[in-house]
């Protein structure tokens, strides 16, 4: 598609953006959950096949992993 080998792929994303391919996606996949556990009603499984997430798990331990909170707990923290 870019005309590029994966590895030199990645290692133009990564000069570009400062950070791998799959980091990247992954921050944008957390902030968009954040949006969406501050904004919407919707359960953690809703929101990670939003995202693409075949297993809420994964997407949970993936959320706590970046943000230091499980979703649940973020959800809950946040102002009334």
């Amino acid at each position: 598609f870019c005309k590029l080998s994966e590895v030199q792929f990645r290692r133009v994303f990564k000069e570009y953006t400062g950070t791998a391919p799959k980091e990247y996606v992954d921050l944008f996949k957390t902030r968009k959950a954040s949006e969406m556990l501050s904004s919407s009603d919707l359960t953690v499984e809703d929101i990670a096949r939003a995202l693409g997430y075949l297993d809420p798990y994964h997407f949970s331990r993936r959320f706590k992993e970046l943000n230091g909170l499980s979703p649940d707990k973020y959800r809950k923290q946040l102002p009334a």
